[in-house]
């Protein structure tokens, strides 16, 4: 009788040992199943999301390619002389704006043609994506590229870059372009309308606040006749940035000095890079003399010594300042 009740204990033992492993097993398939179902799901979200980003981009007819062609092209230059414009983030002015803060939240910075604005505003763009803690969105106007210049292409480039990687924005959008609003025309009082519309609803967490350092360069370039509307319309984006909000939307401009400029910003924190040509002279001096560097050999073969080389990026630098 023992024997039995011990073999009797063994058998219950063992099936309940693969009752265990049986449900161990069941539950390790079952969520492996639930993982594959959330990656599928996931693929399926994030493949749906790009289809409806592409065909936003396509109703909008935006095109950034030329936007970073032109961002590329100032950075590579500006990289082949680090530390150059590091100066530029140690303005207290600057220091306030690039911080994540409701504090400055409009700069503009002036300065003369040939006095570097551009590869400044390149800097402070790689130091903002560097730090990782806001939406950046900048906008390049050249004439150089006549289009970067046009009014309703800078909104489009601007609307579009705000609504990166955000997809219920996209979403939206994506819905939008099916009703009554998409059968006419994309105008730019349109795309003003909408940019103003989706700006305030950048944060997905209404109990955090969504920072957005806004920087155009160039703004004495824009369309003629439509510099006033732009400004108008950043104007209105940072409106709130001195009031708690979801959103604060921080402005960079950089243009030349204009009175017309001067007496619309009047009241604005400026930067005058007219004021820093301490910083300036030295950065576009160094730059001259990097470059006459190059071209060592041939200036040897001249007989060009390095004191008339000194002279030469002085001069250069003189020059440059737009004088």
């Amino acid at each position: 009788m023992a024997s039995m009740r011990a073999h009797e204990d063994l058998l219950d033992k063992t099936a309940n040992a693969i009752n265990i492993v049986e449900a161990s097993q069941m539950r390790a398939a079952l969520k492996l199943q639930r993982q594959e179902q959330l990656a599928a799901m996931e693929k399926e979200e994030s493949d749906k999301a790009l289809q409806q980003y592409r065909e936003v981009v396509a109703w909008l007819k935006v095109d950034l390619s030329e936007q970073s062609l032109i961002l590329d092209c100032i950075t590579e230059e500006s990289q082949r002389f680090p530390g150059g414009c590091d100066w530029i983030l140690k303005i207290d002015a600057m220091k306030s704006w690039l911080q994540s803060t409701a504090s400055a939240p409009f700069v503009w910075l002036q300065g003369k043609p040939g006095s570097g604005k551009s590869v400044l505003a390149a800097q402070i763009l790689g130091f903002l994506h560097a730090a990782n803690q806001s939406l950046v969105v900048s906008h390049f106007c050249t004439y150089s590229y006549a289009s970067s210049t046009r009014y309703e292409c800078i909104l489009r480039s601007l609307l579009l870059q705000l609504i990166q990687g955000n997809t219920d924005l996209i979403a939206y959008l994506y819905k939008l372009k099916d009703t009554e609003f998409a059968k006419r025309a994309v105008t730019p009082q349109a795309l003003e309308r909408l940019i103003g519309m989706l700006a305030p609803t950048l944060s997905k967490d209404p109990g955090k606040t969504k920072y957005v350092h806004l920087v155009v360069d160039g703004l004495d370039e824009c369309e003629e006749g439509k510099r006033d509307r732009l400004l108008a319309l950043l104007e209105r984006l940072g409106a709130n940035s001195g009031s708690p909000t979801p959103v604060i939307c921080k402005l960079l401009l950089l243009s030349r000095h204009s009175d017309a400029l001067a007496r619309r910003l009047r009241k604005k924190p400026t930067v005058s890079l007219t004021e820093q040509n301490r910083h300036v002279d030295k950065a576009i001096q160094s730059y001259a003399s990097r470059s006459l560097e190059t071209l060592r050999q041939r200036l040897d073969q001249m007989e060009v010594s390095d004191e008339d080389l000194d002279h030469m990026a002085k001069t250069l630098a003189e020059k440059a300042d737009g004088e």
